[in-house]
């Protein structure tokens, strides 16, 4: 659930302090959760409706 919001709230057309929010948010989670992260940077990360419907 975590990656489909920051998929959505991180969008270049989202209010830029949501976009920062969202940044911070993931800074953290990532160290909570590497293997999850690195997977999503390298295969999902960038794409369009990466996670969301």
């Amino acid at each position: 659930m975590l990656m489909h919001v920051a998929d959505m709230r991180a969008a270049a057309d989202s209010q830029w302090e949501i976009r920062k929010l969202t940044e911070q948010v993931l800074e953290r989670a990532a160290e909570w959760c590497p293997l999850t992260f690195a997977y999503y940077e390298e295969h999902m990360k960038g794409r369009k409706n990466r996670l969301a419907p």
